[in-house]
């Protein structure tokens, strides 16, 4: 059962709770909702642990029949039917197989009750199990290519985030934006032009030297463009005073 949401006490606590709307054929790392003890207590709701796999029973639009996997502990409403991890099949590899099962999964559902899916049908769910030496192969490849995939579509927001900026600015008649914001997952693509822009040279040679970053990949990798920079001739060392300092070449 649902904790009332009259009753304010189920959901002043720090337990993460999920709906069928959060489930969205991906890794669950977060919720925007949150449960108490009490909630656990006085109703039916379970706490499920980490790799448990959560099928949309019913919901809005194409909601329903798209699953998840928990990447934290959390527990859910009844609109989610819920799969515990066991010993037999990797959760990645059980994972996958519904995730490209949607469509005859949603299909399970027509005809009876509002075409909702139940716990009796996902049941009669059929499988492959391979052996244990495919499974280990495929999560290893599941694994790395999601991890890219998360960081393609963190870097795409973080670009959309820039032209939304670069936008607003320019209509107010004057284009920049604020590098502190985005500095460290761009550095990468700076180029000569970019060094050129919003005194970005001095930000990228302030962070090494101070060690501004979130962690020390990100230094190594800021560390080796600047010497690769050096290297080309984009930037360049020139005495200004008897002081050496690096430049963007003209």
């Amino acid at each position: 059962m649902t904790p009332l949401r009259n009753f304010s006490r189920f959901y002043d606590g720090n337990i993460r709770w999920l709906k069928s709307a959060d489930v969205k054929n991906d890794f669950i790392t977060t919720s925007e909702e949150f449960i108490s003890e009490l909630a656990l207590e006085k109703t039916s709701a379970k706490v499920y642990p980490i790799d448990s796999i959560l099928i949309a029973m019913y919901g809005q639009g194409k909601t329903k029949g798209s699953v998840g996997i928990l990447k934290i502990e959390a527990s859910c409403n009844q609109a989610c039917g819920v799969i515990y991890p066991n010993d037999f099949v990797k959760p990645i590899v059980l994972f996958s197989q519904l995730l490209y099962s949607y469509d005859y999964i949603r299909s399970l559902g027509r005809g009876a009750n509002r075409d909702n899916l139940s716990l009796n049908i996902l049941k009669k769910i059929k499988i492959l199990i391979p052996d244990d030496e495919v499974q280990n192969r495929y999560e290893k490849i599941f694994t790395v290519t999601k991890d890219v995939e998360h960081q393609l579509k963190k870097y795409l927001l973080l670009l959309q985030d820039l032209f939304d900026s670069y936008l607003l600015n320019s209509f107010k008649g004057k284009l920049g934006v604020k590098d502190e914001e985005y500095f460290e997952d761009l550095i990468q693509t700076l180029s000569r032009e970019d060094l050129n822009q919003n005194n970005r040279l001095s930000i990228l040679i302030d962070w090494i030297e101070n060690n501004r970053f979130s962690d020390s990949e990100k230094y190594d990798v800021a560390f080796k463009h600047l010497l690769s920079l050096l290297e080309e001739g984009t930037v360049e060392q020139k005495s200004i005073r008897g002081k050496i300092k690096l430049m963007v070449s003209e």
